[in-house]
């Protein structure tokens, strides 16, 4: 189950990453990553522990993600928006 419900996450990770590390200030990124490493033992020991609890868990994690991911996709796609504009500036673009 886990395999197939792994591109989900990847994306929703990619996303909030996307969204974190622009910010220069080394303190976020750090806070960000042991509040990351802290969810991961947590999971861990809910899976092990309360299967039914994870399972509900997982539920209301696909959902969030759900409902997050077009705005993270339009996120994303005004950024790149920027860069490109930034650096085809003047020319037209080299598709």
């Amino acid at each position: 189950m886990k395999s197939s419900l792994e591109p989900i996450f990847k994306v929703r990770r990619a996303g909030s990453d996307w969204l974190k590390y622009p910010i220069p200030e080394p303190f976020t990124n750090i806070v960000a990553s042991i509040i990351e490493d802290i969810i991961a033992i947590v999971a861990i020991f809910i899976a092990v522990f309360a299967p039914l609890l994870a399972l509900f868990l997982l539920v209301c994690a696909l959902i969030v993600t759900a409902l997050l991911l077009p705005r993270i996709i339009r996120v994303m796609k005004r950024s790149f928006a920027r860069v490109r504009k930034l650096f085809t500036r003047g020319r037209a673009p080299a598709y």
